[in-house]
């Protein structure tokens, strides 16, 4: 409709959608990593076998950051919490394993461990 009424209106609304189309294809790149990369660390914590962490990730992910600062700060939060239970699971796991089921127990807990260890920081 820009063109029908001068050259200007016409540069005016190209230029205007062009901005648009350029705005929306960066946003949703980046919803699309943000939702992938939410999708693959919730794959890998399914992997530490700890219910109690897992339930404990799932409702910090259930907390919408209000902005950019906020969105930093629970990432930092979210990483030292994970390096924190995975540290501790070295040694909780087996502890927790040997105690209900022995020996074996041990064993596994201490593979839970271990698996921790690279799981739970992610």
């Amino acid at each position: 409709q820009g063109l029908v009424k001068s050259p200007a209106e016409f540069q005016a609304g190209l230029a205007k959608g062009t901005m648009s189309l350029v705005r929306n294809s960066v946003s949703g790149a980046f919803n699309s990593v943000s939702k992938l990369s939410s999708s693959f660390g919730k794959g890998i914590a399914s992997l530490s076998m700890d219910n109690s962490y897992l339930k404990q990730r799932q409702q910090y992910d259930s907390t919408q950051p209000k902005h950019v600062g906020d969105g930093l700060y629970m990432g930092a939060q979210g990483l030292g919490r994970g390096l924190f239970e995975a540290v501790t699971g070295l040694v909780t796991s087996p502890y927790q394993g040997a105690r209900t089921s022995g020996i074996s127990g041990f064993f596994s807990g201490a593979a839970r461990g271990a698996v921790g260890v690279v799981v739970k920081p992610v």
